[in-house]
C-alpha cells in the first residue's frame, strides 16, 4: 500500500524539472529519498509559487508506524523573483497542504477545515525565520488527523530568495529535528 501511495504522490507531481537556480544538499543519511518538482505542483495549482521544490524524505516518510514517518525536508525557488514574506509564505504553504491531501486522497479528505499557523522566530540570523504547525488530514498512510511542526528558514542567495522547510509531527525534542536540521545546515545554492 504504501509504495502505490508513493506512485500516487508521483503522477500528483508535475514532471521532474531543471533546477533554473542549482541546489546542493552534500549530506544525507543513508535510506533518504528525494525528488524536484516543478511549481505550482499538479497537486496545487493555485499556488502562485512559480519555481522548484527539491525534496529529501526521511526513510520512514511513508511508514505510518515509523519514528520519522512523514519527516522530510523542502526548499522551494523561485523563477519569479518572489520575495518570501509571512502573508505569503503562510497562504502558499496552506495551498500546497491543501491540494496534497485532496489530490492524493482523491477528495475523500475535506482540506477546508486544516488549521495553520506560523509565528516569526526572534535571533535568527537570517532573512527570516518561522515555526508552523498545521492540523490536517495525512493522506498516504493513515487518513487520520495529524499535526505537522514546521521549521523555516528564509535565506538569501545573490537577489533571489528561497526557503528551507523542515517538517515532521514529532515534537521539537525527537531525534528527527537533529537530521533534519544536519541536512538543513548543508545545503548550499551552487553557482552555476
Amino acid at each position: 500500500m504504501i509504495p502505490r501511495a508513493l506512485s500516487i504522490l508521483c503522477l500528483a507531481l508535475t514532471a521532474t524539472a531543471q533546477d533554473p537556480i542549482p541546489l546542493n544538499f552534500t549530506m544525507t543519511s543513508p535510506g533518504w529519498g528525494g525528488e524536484v518538482i516543478t511549481l505550482p505542483p499538479g497537486f496545487a495549482p493555485n499556488m502562485s509559487t512559480k519555481g522548484v521544490e527539491d525534496i529529501r524524505f526521511a526513510p520512514g516518510m511513508f511508514k505510518a508506524d515509523a519514528e520519522d514517518f512523514f519527516s522530510y525536508i523542502f526548499v522551494i525557488t523561485s523563477t519569479t523573483g518572489q520575495q518570501f514574506d509571512t502573508a505569503f509564505i503562510r497562504s502558499e504553504l496552506l495551498l500546497y497542504y491543501q491540494g496534497l491531501a485532496k489530490t492524493v486522497s482523491k477528495g475523500s479528505v475535506d482540506p477546508s477545515g486544516f488549521v495553520w499557523s506560523l509565528t516569526p522566530k526572534k535571533g535568527e540570523a537570517l532573512k527570516a525565520a518561522y515555526t508552523g504547525k498545521l492540523d490536517w488530514i495525512e493522506p498516504f498512510a493513515t487518513r487520520k488527523p495529524q499535526t505537522l511542526h514546521f521549521d523555516i528558514q528564509v535565506r538569501a542567495y545573490k537577489t533571489a530568495e528561497f526557503l528551507i522547510v523542515c517538517v515532521s509531527p514529532q515534537t521539537a525534542n525527537h531525534a528527527i529535528w537533529s537530521s533534519l536540521h544536519k541536512i538543513r545546515d548543508t545545503f548550499r545554492m551552487v553557482q552555476p
